[in-house]
């Protein structure tokens, strides 16, 4: 059942003490002849929503209001995109949409998102234009070039330009490039920023991240609003003195960047342009236990435990709050990763493709999402007296 429980809770109590589903009889208020008819209350059947499986294998993107997802629905790949309501998404077919690629879309300029996309034939910048119903306009131009390897197919917007690595040629360096609204060639940044010593990096909030995972860590933050500059460089030994290890997962709402390591004790936290490290990045956080980090919205970073999902305030870089509210789970912390965030829930995927939904203010468990054919169809009102 769609995730109603509260109206359709109503709707079987308003039944109970109605008598909706049978006739109610009204008297009138003075109980001579001039009484109301006999009034039905009878409750709308609604047809029970066609549930499918969807099983996300890629990233996932909201736009306008839908999720654009690449993954399986009933066993068949594709590109998919469904309607968010109310904590269910809604598929309009079962069949895939034309769309190529994965759903990696950021917000570009006006209603539009791009996507930099990469396949065999070469580099491309792709422009969305979000439709109603129908599929939406896509628009694509060659780039040339290529991004420098796997691990760096990031790219964000600034400003209402993207940027994202380069490679020009297979010869040449890696560089920060900027590509505007026109989808023209890509002009070089005025820092570089794309150093090929980083084999990751992530981009987002108005920044660029990079790092190496080897025996610890070298990381960088590029900042967009200053032309690509560098604003932090840190390198790290994996068995310094709190046994760091590698870095494991990376994230930045612009604010903060957030490095979470092999370690369950300490993480490395950035302020976005550079500054506060007068005591080094070092955060100590808790509860003990396996970890790992989800996302971070502004200055509250998400991550999932052995059986909750927590939320750090850093608001204090070496010292972040853990809030009180939880969102209960029953994952594997390590083999979750986050897809999504509305104003009000987190879209996360488990190890098996599964998409499951946590309430962003964690005020309650972490739940399955439901998938259904069809537009989002709301229940009837309940019977009334």
């Amino acid at each position: 059942m769609r995730m109603r429980t509260n109206l359709v809770m109503f709707a079987l109590l308003s039944s109970v003490s109605s008598g909706c589903g049978s006739t109610v009889t009204i008297e009138d208020g003075g109980g001579g002849e001039g009484g109301d008819a006999p009034v039905p209350c009878v409750e709308e059947s609604t047809p029970e929503p066609v549930a499918v499986s969807l099983r996300v294998e890629g990233p996932a993107s909201l736009v306008a209001g839908r999720l654009h997802v690449t993954g399986t629905v009933d066993g068949v790949e594709g590109y998919y995109v469904a309607v968010v309501d109310e904590g269910a998404l809604w598929l309009p077919s079962s069949t895939p949409r034309t769309l190529e690629g994965e759903a990696r879309w950021v917000p570009f300029y006006g209603d539009n998102y791009v996507r930099i996309r990469q396949d065999e034939t070469g580099l491309f910048a792709d422009l969305l234009t979000p439709g109603g119903g129908a599929d939406p306009v896509v628009t694509s131009s060659p780039l040339g070039g290529s991004f420098p390897h796997e691990g760096r197919q990031a790219f964000g917007v600034y400003d209402g330009r993207a940027y994202f690595c380069h490679r020009p040629s297979p010869e040449g360096d890696a560089r920060l490039v900027t590509l505007g609204p026109e989808l023209g060639e890509p002009t070089p940044a005025l820092y570089p920023g794309c150093y090929d010593i980083y084999d990751h990096s992530l981009a987002s909030g108005g920044l660029l991240a990079s790092w190496s995972s080897d025996q610890g860590g070298d990381l960088h933050i590029a900042s967009m609003a200053n032309g690509g500059r560098g604003v932090v460089s840190f390198g790290f030994a994996g068995d310094g003195v709190h046994r760091y290890g590698n870095v494991q997962d990376v994230a930045t709402g612009g604010s903060r960047v957030v490095f979470s390591t092999d370690s369950e004790d300490w993480m490395l936290a950035f302020a976005g342009d550079g500054s506060h490290h007068d005591k080094g990045p070092y955060a100590r956080f808790g509860p003990p236990g396996p970890k790992r980090l989800l996302t971070v919205l502004d200055q509250v970073a998400f991550l999932t435990s052995r059986d909750a999902v927590v939320a750090y305030d850093f608001r204090d870089l070496q010292n972040p709050v853990l809030q009180q509210a939880t969102a209960a789970t029953e994952w594997d912390p390590a083999k979750v990763s986050f897809l999504a965030a509305s104003t009000d829930t987190l879209l996360v995927r488990d190890a098996t493709g599964q998409l499951w939904s946590v309430p962003r203010a964690l005020d309650g468990p972490a739940t399955p999402t439901p998938v259904y054919l069809g537009e989002p169809t709301p229940l009837p009102d309940p019977c009334a007296d």
